[in-house]
């Protein structure tokens, strides 16, 4: 409910639970922006230290929780009476409010009861007692809306948005005399805030205000749609099972008129949840008594799937909250524009287009300003290399290893189902140098001395991938001997390479040992890959060398 004093609201989810339909009061005000969480377990009008109340108040965060009898998880446990009066049975109950986030959530488990007053009680004595949970979530929060002038008639709309899921279920013994119930419930307000004046002076007040209630029940005879009144027909029921899971979304909106000048309006929103469990049946003959194991719970109603609310307004509005923290939304126009991507290749090809080296392709995309945001990256690969790949986010690499040529294709899609048209990438790599031929032949030998020019090799170069750059390959050669030496003087121009043909003269000094000529051939493809290779040709002192 709106607002209420420290135990109404679960009086209030109880009055909604015994008698159906719920009649909010209308807001009282007194802090105007807060949380609380409160939980009541244990056995309903019975002695103190069986009940539990338990409360927790702050501006924006509140937590409380309470169980007795529950056996830890990870061991049986048994019952025993240490003291008197023993209860066997068990419940738990715990709430949350979280108003920076806009979360509420509530938990509530219970058992059947048996009340033990004294020794003499034991065994086959003692009371059938219920036991109860309750946990109980609420926020509150004022919201000033700054209201721009506007033609009469224009309407803006400011909204309290909210989501409510849990579960609920019901284990209570079908032959049990009382229903147990196991119940999720949830209440929304809204209402413009008016001043009203009174005898102490002028005080804000709400009128007219907007309510959305849900609540869910289980129990033996099924899970229905809402609560059972005394001396009204039942809930809608939702199915036979005695166990429900729920997950809903909705909205109390209201319209904001415009008028000539602009104008400040104060909206007060209040949510509440409340998580509730009822055992009345006591168990059944020969379960209870000491050292026998102690049952689970019987009900169980769990909202810690959360109950989340925000506030969305109109763009030409702007807003505040009176807390600070609550979540306030504008919402944005409808994405219809999908991202796009960037490919940067590393390292970058060569001005002829070619990679001598592994390349990796950074893919980047980025989504239009005010866009949902980038979801994935989809790529592919086709050519001497294949895959394909999913790219959470909106950046990420492929990397090429294949020589050859590769194309990537690649596009991105936003979180709003946008697809980017594909883009292609092409990726050539080679890593191989060219292959030469044509240099001498090893033990390469210029005989006789007699001065002519012999032909010793023409060269050749291949590349397979990116083919051979202009120019190559090239060839030169050196010799040991001075020219001038000995009969190496007699004549000029040893070594005449005529494009790649060498050919070399057969002569040496006639004072020195053998003349060593030493041909060098390189090629260079267009990739880059450099290729180099060496051959000797020897003119030799006699031909004992």
């Amino acid at each position: 409910m709106l607002n209420r004093g420290r135990s109404s609201g679960l009086a209030v989810l109880a009055t909604l639970l015994a008698l159906g339909s719920p009649s909010p009061a209308a807001a009282q005000f007194g802090p105007t922006s807060g949380v609380v969480a409160e939980v009541l377990e244990g056995v309903p009008f019975s002695t103190p230290e069986l009940l539990t109340d338990t409360i927790d108040t702050d501006a924006t965060f509140a937590s409380a929780a309470s169980s007795r009898g529950f056996c830890p998880v990870i061991a049986p446990c048994v019952f025993t009476c240490g003291s008197f009066p023993c209860l066997f049975g068990a419940s738990a109950a715990s709430a949350v409010a979280d108003l920076p986030t806009g979360t509420l959530r509530a938990f509530a488990q219970s058992s059947s009861g048996h009340l033990f007053n004294s020794p003499v009680d034991l065994p086959g004595g003692g009371l059938e007692v219920p036991l109860d949970a309750h946990g109980d979530a609420r926020m509150f929060d004022v919201i000033t809306l700054s209201v721009p002038a506007g033609a009469p008639g224009t309407t803006l709309p400011f909204t309290l948005a909210f989501n409510f899921a849990g579960s609920v279920a019901s284990g209570e013994p079908a032959s049990g005399t009382v229903l147990g119930n196991a119940s999720a419930v949830a209440v929304v307000q809204m209402c413009e805030e008016q001043l009203v004046v009174t005898e102490g002076g002028t005080l804000p007040g709400c009128t007219n205000p907007l309510t959305w209630v849900r609540q869910f029940v289980a129990n033996q005879l099924g899970t229905f749609d809402g609560a059972f009144a005394i001396g009204s027909p039942p809930p809608a029921k939702i199915s036979d099972a005695s166990s429900h899971r729920f997950n809903l979304s909705d909205a109390l909106t209201a319209l904001v008129g415009t008028g000539a000048t602009p104008r400040t309006v104060r909206f007060h929103i209040s949510a509440e949840i409340a998580a509730l469990t009822d055992a009345p049946n006591g168990f059944p003959p020969g379960t209870i008594g000491p050292g026998l194991p102690l049952p689970g719970p019987n009900e169980v109603a769990n909202l810690d799937h959360t109950f989340t609310a925000e506030v969305v307004i109109d763009p030409a509005l702007s807003a505040t909250s009176d807390s600070g923290v609550f979540p306030i939304r504008t919402p944005v126009s409808a994405d219809t524009t999908p991202p796009t991507t960037t490919a940067t290749p590393s390292p970058a090809p060569n001005a002829s287009g070619w990679n001598k080296s592994n390349v990796t392709v950074a893919l980047a995309a980025a989504d239009n300003a005010g866009g949902s945001g980038v979801k994935e990256i989809h790529w592919g690969l086709s050519g001497v290399q294949g895959g394909s790949g999913v790219i959470a986010g909106s950046a990420g690499s492929v990397t090429i290893t294949g020589e050859g040529a590769t194309t990537l294709t690649y596009f991105a899609v936003d979180n709003a189902g946008n697809v980017e048209a594909s883009k292609t990438q092409t990726v050539r790599l080679d890593k191989t140098p060219p292959v030469i031929s044509g240099l001498p032949a090893a033990g390469c030998s210029i005989w006789p001395p007699n001065h002519s020019l012999v032909t010793v090799g023409t060269v050749t170069a291949a590349d397979a991938l990116s083919g051979l750059a202009s120019g190559s390959p090239t060839v030169a050669a050196t010799g040991n001997e001075s020219a001038t030496a000995g009969a190496a003087a007699n004549t000029t121009g040893d070594i005449v390479i005529d494009g790649t043909t060498v050919r070399l003269r057969a002569e040496r000094s006639g004072g020195g040992g053998n003349r060593v000529y030493t041909v060098t051939a390189s090629a260079t493809d267009i990739a880059g890959n450099v290729a180099t290779m060496q051959a000797t040709c020897t003119v030799p002192h006699d031909q004992r060398n």
